[in-house]
């Protein structure tokens, strides 16, 4: 058996045993894992991607994710599968900027592919999402009400005045009205920026500045470790004097349990979601753009350097997303955009132990 030792003074005994622990106070190790656990054959039969697939893609990439975009709903199919332009060395020394293109001259709506094309399919009744709140609260959405659900936040989001190329700043705890409002922004062709629902005021102000944004939704308060924290008051404090913020639209979470909410008449509002059907706003196709490649206009990690030009509206009308903190964001994203589009189930959880700060 070994030991290995942290900064922190504290060592973790490496044991045969994974499950076995050396005396108190030591950490049960699970530094030599080996053991292993296969799929049973029932479920590999039915699982979406066998072992094959690794080698396809491995064989020919490109042709590999044109012949899966060509399962997403296209209102215009790309002409280009892929476009490749190297950094090159300038004559003063410095590096280009690379450029990747994926199926160039495409355009679809990432909210109808995520939700309206299952519903066309015949799978309305199918679930889209598990919710699970901290205080044991449990929603299920099929896809049919979600489509219902999209529709009614983007025509809220129409009446507020957002359209195409705007910029909405989303700073909400893991809810399904997170996923309802991302996929209605997407629909109305509008730009969202995710903001991890514990981010302090400071973090949050530094987004909306920086994207110019039109709206924030947030939450009265968010449920952490088994209390009711407000979360209203930061969004407030983020929003003060920001001339370029319209409106601030406000779900409520945590109702009672937060009072004495502030309010400020025509600028605050309060989305309730009913039960009654709405039309279905038309769904603006975009260009097809990688935000995380080409298109950073949002950076999480600190100010921007140099002149902003995107001040006011970013530089491309087709741009989905403004790119936010990986590690924080990129599980919402792929929740929104890549489990419903092939139509699976997705689960929401919102448990996480403590409010983190940054």
């Amino acid at each position: 058996m070994g030991t290995r030792a942290y900064r922190d003074g504290v060592t973790e005994h490496a044991a045969s045993d994974p499950t076995s622990t050396t005396g108190p106070g030591t950490i049960r190790a699970l530094l030599s894992e080996e053991r292993r656990y296969p799929p049973s054959a029932q479920f590999c039969a039915q699982a979406n991607v066998g072992p094959e697939e690794y080698e396809l893609a491995a064989a020919d990439p490109v042709a590999y994710w044109a012949d899966k975009a060509r399962r997403l709903d296209w209102h215009t199919p790309w002409h280009t599968d892929h476009v490749w332009e190297p950094a090159v060395r300038g004559e003063d020394g410095e590096l280009t900027v690379p450029r990747a293109e994926w199926f160039v001259g495409g355009r679809l709506n990432v909210a109808v592919n995520c939700v309206d094309r299952h519903v066309a399919a015949g799978l309305g009744e199918k679930v889209a999402l598990y919710f699970e709140g901290e205080r044991g609260d449990r929603q299920v959405i099929t896809y049919a009400q979600l489509a219902e659900e999209v529709s009614r936040a983007a025509n809220a989001l129409t009446a507020l005045g957002i359209g195409k190329g705007d910029r909405v700043v989303v700073y909400l705890p893991v809810i399904p009205e997170t996923v309802i409002v991302t996929l209605a922004i997407a629909r109305i062709g509008a730009i969202h920026s995710l903001v991890f629902g514990g981010f302090s005021a400071e973090a949050v102000r530094f987004r909306l500045e920086d994207t110019g944004a039109k709206l924030l939704v947030t939450s009265d308060g968010q449920f952490r470790k088994g209390q009711a924290f407000a979360v209203k008051a930061s969004a407030d404090d983020a929003a003060r004097d920001l001339d370029h913020l319209e409106h601030v639209l406000v779900v409520r979470r945590t109702g009672d349990e937060t009072p004495d909410i502030p309010w400020t008449p025509g600028r605050r509002l309060v989305a309730r979601r009913r039960r009654r059907r709405v039309p279905r706003p038309r769904a603006r196709v975009l260009r097809l753009r990688d935000a995380a490649v080409h298109h950073l206009h949002v950076r999480h990690h600190g100010p921007a350097q140099g002149p902003r030009p995107h001040r006011g509206r970013l530089p491309h009308p087709d741009q989905l997303d403004a790119l936010g903190t990986v590690g924080l964001q990129a599980r919402r994203r792929l929740l929104v955009h890549r489990r419903p589009r092939v139509g699976h189930g997705a689960h929401l959880r919102d448990l996480r132990p403590a409010v983190q700060r940054r």
